[in-house]
């Protein structure tokens, strides 16, 4: 009951975080759409979510990738609240189906002086991630905010063991687009 009780507070904060209002987002050439410093990280949020090891996030995850960021910027996706934009280029799917390209939309970031942190950490342009993602929302795909892996400094061999050890996991080895 108690796990129930996880997953099920996972999937809401996983489904506030990508939807927030459910409002649209603003005319991408107003000012409120314009890039911003970064996404807002928040380490406590992130410590008040259900803790999971990369087992059990493999197993609750639709879709799991290593993926590259191609970038963020903040955009207002209701009125006042920032959500950060991170376009994603995928490197490999090891559970599940993605495009190449995907883009991921959480609550937080700053616009102006309005700051909204955000349970998911920042994600750096260039750097490398292990991703483990639920099912899509109204603006693409929903994530396990605890579980995102920063693999950018991870050598080619390391990298190969936690790729490994990801897929040991699934209920099938490999992945597709």
């Amino acid at each position: 009951m108690r796990t129930d009780m996880g997953i099920l507070a996972i999937l809401a904060i996983a489904a506030v975080a990508v939807t927030g209002c459910a409002s649209a987002p603003r005319d991408p050439g107003s000012p409120a759409a314009a890039p911003s410093s970064q996404q807002a990280p928040d380490a406590q949020r992130t410590q008040d979510l259900v803790a999971l090891t990369p087992a059990q996030a493999a197993r609750r995850a639709q879709r799991i990738a290593l993926v590259v960021s191609r970038g963020s910027r903040v955009i207002e996706g209701a009125p006042g609240t920032p959500f950060t934009r991170t376009t994603f280029a995928v490197e490999d799917v090891l559970k599940g189906r993605l495009p190449r390209r995907f883009v991921l939309q959480v609550i937080g970031g700053r616009l102006g002086d309005r700051v909204v942190t955000s349970p998911v950490p920042a994600f750096a342009r260039s750097s490398r991630y292990v991703l483990f993602l639920g099912p899509d929302g109204p603006v693409g795909p929903t994530i396990f905010p605890q579980a995102v892996l920063d693999v950018t400094r991870v050598s080619s061999r390391r990298l190969h063991d936690v790729l490994f050890s990801i897929r040991r996991y699934l209920p099938t080895t490999g992945g597709s687009r």
